[in-house]
């Protein structure tokens, strides 16, 4: 390839001691073509989970393989377990009173102190806990600085809830690597090596459940390599009564209940072999979480009419409710949102960089996200008190108001727009950037209210250089005083404050304020979130103590704040008290309160299938505070009655969700042309997909529901006349974790 440099003069003001450049200073960059993007670091796959005390590390002093290893460190001197690696629990299921075996390499860096101090690795039950049934935990040392290959083989109780963890006990330091999770038999069942690449991954962390005794079938779906692997087959024993096909369809009928982990052994064309881990749970044949639907016939015609009951508890739903961190959401149990926020020198280090490294950068902090169905809502900033600045190395620190400053920004957020704008497993993004935390205040645009001592004066080529580089994505600004008349919706970060006198912090100001004419219908097209901060509520910090206080003693009002100035999503609690019953119940109304809530309440369906034509009339209420603010499809679908997977499907044509304001019905009507369907019973159900990978996505709210995303509204006939048209067994709604969408490399 031909060697091209590119210099680039950038004049940089001094405002320092000898960290700083004068103004005569020129930086001279030489940017070779093409600059490597790569971030050097690995990553912890799907089935494991990092905590503090460890973190990844590429020092060559410190990797025992390949690029990347896991550095656990604890400086300080006492008894207590320092967790730092622990496997993931709501996915890694371990048989009950199985047999396993787990190796890994180590090595000792700095020697624990004293006899209390050491190094673990554990094998834990809460349940066992309880009843004081202990697998013994399995203690590791070394001379430092030799690496060490760590095996232990272990039985378990009779417990469903075990998960490995890995602890530094006291003080010291230690590095490991290449952990072999195998059973029984000596395969191997997880395995990870702390890099940043596998030839495939998981796509989904959860399947749709499967019923003791029922036909299952379903392909689970993988991600990764653009080559589909050359060979799926099982890397351990399925459970009783299941099989998986040459195209990698787990299907059969299953024999025995209970939460299992399928680790798929996927191998590509060069022989290298991916273990993918999914969870499947095996209920009983009769088990419904709701009462059943029973049509009505309208006698002397072909239709059955069906009503419908609500579900009320609160779920997940893409593009909505609760906004907690990245680590968070996905033990978080509404979160389809996480925010990231991104220090412009992590994305650009200096103006060499391309937008290969924003790519690179946003897939290391994304992660397996796709897999558990939620999405990010970034923001870039430069200045995040007291945290050190992030300005990248060759613009001037503390500079949000020259030329060169500016038109470098431009250039940023043309890449942030190249690598973003059509990037499924971003949200929304907020403009940030400018400010304290990227917040458009300290400096802001001059629009605050008050005289700002020295505003940014670009601001129409701020909103300009967002509205073009994102033409796909919903933007979202920090005052709504800023860019009036562009196309950008709002994030408040001191939603629900009260009894300030500053528009932009009170929420009965800030509510006046979006009723003025020039936001009143805005939220109908443009998406409002933020967060809450506990220190304006009267809280001493952020602490979850404080989050849980303030949604029970504020909750109510919240709620209400919400519906009237129409809010989606909201940053309320990273975390739960589970046995905390006022909590979850306050909590789960302002999940339920947020962003749209679509129900089906009604459905004319034929009786029979005569010629092809199925005609379809149904009736859709919008029960929540918002639109849907993207273009997603209906599916209309028929369903095989035992295995419940589509043998049809078709899009609902001439229809725009995004126009399904809150307590509007829309009466849908189509008649659809179906062939080749065998004759038989299959069940009408609906979803609305997410065009990445055209999947099920958004859940209507209704009691009746199937596992993986699909409503079903009643039972048709093809080739003859259902004898009932009573339809059962349906499965929770908040429960059912198997949703995904496929990142764009799928």
């Amino acid at each position: 390839m031909k060697r091209v440099v590119l210099f680039i003069t950038i004049l940089i003001l001094l405002v320092g001691l000898s960290s700083c450049r004068s103004l005569s200073e020129t930086v001279l960059i030489a940017c070779d073509e093409p600059l490597a993007p790569e971030m050097d670091i690995g990553r912890t796959g799907i089935g494991f989970e990092l905590f503090s005390t460890g973190s990844l590390t590429n020092d060559p002093d410190y990797v025992i393989s390949g690029s990347t290893s896991l550095l656990a460190n604890n400086g300080v001197q006492d008894s207590r377990l320092h967790l730092f690696l622990r496997t993931r629990v709501q996915l890694i299921r371990f048989k009950p009173g199985g047999t396993y075996t787990v190796k890994f390499s180590y090595r000792v860096l700095r020697a624990p102190t004293d006899d209390s101090s050491g190094f673990e690795m554990s094998v834990y039950s809460p349940e066992g806990s309880s009843k004081e049934r202990w697998v013994p935990a399995y203690p590791f040392t070394g001379n430092v600085g030799e690496t060490e290959l760590a095996s232990y083989s272990f039985e378990l109780y009779d417990f469903s809830d075990y998960k490995l963890e890995w602890n530094v006990i006291g003080s010291g330091s230690v590095v490991i690597d290449d952990v072999m999770i195998l059973d029984h038999e000596n395969s191997i069942i997880l395995a990870e090596n702390f890099e940043y690449d596998s030839p495939y991954k998981t796509a989904q962390s959860f399947l749709p459940n499967a019923r003791k005794g029922q036909p299952y079938r379903y392909t689970p779906a993988i991600r990764g390599s653009e080559q589909p692997p050359v060979k799926i087959e099982a890397a351990t024993s399925l459970p009783a009564g299941l099989h998986i096909s040459g195209k990698g369809t787990l299907e059969g009928i299953p024999e025995e209940e209970g939460s299992f982990t399928i680790f798929l052994a996927c191998t590509d064309d060069s022989g290298e072999v991916s273990y993918v881990p999914y969870r499947l749970d095996v209920v009983p044949a009769n088990i419904s979480s709701a009462a059943p639907i029973v049509g009505k016939e309208i006698v002397g015609t072909n239709t059955v009419a069906y009503s419908y009951d609500s579900y009320l508890p609160a779920f997940s739903n893409p593009l909505k409710g609760m906004r907690p961190g990245i680590e968070p959401a996905m033990n978080h149990p509404w979160a389809s949102l996480a925010r990231q926020y991104f220090g412009w020198n992590s994305l650009e280090r200096n103006a060499c960089d391309t937008v290969e490294r924003i790519k690179h950068v946003t897939d290391y902090m994304v992660g397996d996200l796709s897999a558990y169905n939620i999405k990010i809502i970034p923001r870039v900033y430069l200045l995040y008190t007291p945290e050190p600045s992030c300005w990248p190395e060759d613009l001037e620190t503390g500079d949000f108001h020259s030329k060169e400053f500016k038109n470098r920004m431009l250039l940023l957020i043309a890449k942030l727009g190249e690598a973003w704008n059509d990037d499924p497993r971003i949200a929304y993004v907020e403009m940030g950037i400018i400010g304290d935390c990227g917040e458009h205040h300290d400096p802001g645009f001059g629009n605050l209210g008050f005289v700002e001592p020295n505003p940014v004066l670009f601001a129409r080529e701020f909103a300009e250089a967002f509205k073009n580089a994102f033409p796909d994505k919903l933007l979202m600004r920090r005052y709504p005083r800023d860019f009036v008349g562009y196309p950008f919706g709002i994030h408040w970060d001191v939603f629900g404050n009260f009894g300030s006198d500053y528009w932009a912090n009170d929420s009965t100001l800030m509510a006046e304020e979006l009723k003025k004419p020039e936001h009143v219908d805005a939220w109908k097209t443009f998406v409002r979130g933020g967060e809450i901060d506990p220190l304006f509520l009267g809280y001493s910090g952020w602490s979850d103590s404080n989050f849980f206080a303030l949604v029970k003693e504020h909750g109510d009002r919240l709620v209400s704040i919400i519906k009237d100035i129409h809010w989606n999503h909201l940053a309320v609690l990273d975390r739960f008290n589970y046995q905390d019953k006022e909590l979850w119940e306050k909590a789960s109304t302002i999940q339920n309160a947020l962003g749209y809530t679509f129900m089906v309440e009604q459905s004319d369906l034929p009786a029979q299938i005569w010629q092809g034509n199925l005609s379809l009339s149904i009736k859709i209420v919008n029960k929540g505070a918002t639109p849907l603010y993207y273009d997603w499809p209906l599916q209309v679908a028929l369903l095989d009655p035992d295995t419940r997977r589509p043998v049809w499907s078709a899009i609902w044509p001439g229809i725009d969700i995004r126009t399904w304001l809150p307590e509007d019905t829309q009466s849908l009507e189509h008649t659809f042309r179906t062939y080749d369907i065998p004759d038989g019973q299959y069940i009408v159900a609906i979803t609305i997909l997410d065009p990445a990978g055209m999947v099920p996505a958004v859940r209507f709210a209704n009691a009746n529901y199937f596992s993986g995303g699909y409503t079903p509204l009643g039972i048709v006939g093809v080739g003859e006349k259902p004898l009932r048209f009573e339809l059962t067994g349906f499965d929770d709604l908040a429960s059912d974790c198997s949703l995904y969408y496929l990142p764009k490399s799928n």
